[in-house]
């Protein structure tokens, strides 16, 4: 894709626009009201994500990326004025096709805050680089349906985490996200990371 391909005019009000090799809510472009916003220097800063350099052998441990090209994706802008600041992260660790754990991330543009639950959403004391938002978080509604969907998903991997969002009582898919965090993440306690890491089994050779 080209920035000049993208016909400015014709896209809703409100999008988002992300650079397929991003990462983290790095180079995301949130665009909530198209009449206020400054086409001219949005097309300057996807002309910069598309002129950079692929990721080269420096992928760390992302390594699937390697000179992979960039490309932009433009995508419907949710809000949820039920929810916290800006929409919930709902991310289910599978393993094997079960969920083990769900991590809940809000208020990410805000004060992005962090809560790890088991798999019932039974809230662990287990933080990450991001405080926790604390035991206070009901259970969502469609928490049961999130879950079903995460392991339909999640079928064909040993391990992945599959990312949704719950929006005026409708899921979304975010992505499937084979390298959390990148590997680099650190849990306290420290045990946590080895519970993770006793669920990752890989599958036996025929």
């Amino acid at each position: 894709m080209r920035v000049e391909d993208i016909d400015f005019d014709t896209l809703p009000n409100s999008f988002v626009l992300k650079d397929t090799l991003g990462s983290g809510g790095n180079d995301v472009i949130i665009v909530k009201d198209k009449a206020q916003a400054d086409i001219p220097d949005i097309k300057k800063k996807l002309v910069q994500w598309l002129e950079r350099p692929s990721r080269g052998k420096n992928s760390g441990r992302e390594w699937v990326y390697e000179n992979k090209p960039h490309r932009i994706l433009i995508e419907k802008y949710l809000t949820d004025s039920n929810q916290l600041n800006g929409i919930v992260d709902y991310k289910f660790f599978c393993f094997q096709g079960k969920v083990k754990y769900v991590v809940l991330d809000v208020d990410r543009y805000i004060h992005h805050r962090r809560n790890i639950y088991t798999a019932n959403w039974e809230y662990l004391p287990v933080s990450t680089d991001h405080e926790t938002y604390g035991d206070t978080i009901h259970l969502p509604g469609l928490f049961e349906t999130m879950k079903h969907v995460a392991e339909t998903l999640s079928r064909p991997f040993p391990a992945v985490r599959v990312d949704l969002y719950q929006v005026n009582q409708q899921i979304y898919f975010g992505e499937l996200t084979f390298y959390p965090w990148s590997g680099y993440v650190t849990f306290t306690p420290d045990e946590f990371d080895f519970t993770l890491g006793k669920c990752f089994v890989l599958p036996t050779k025929e």
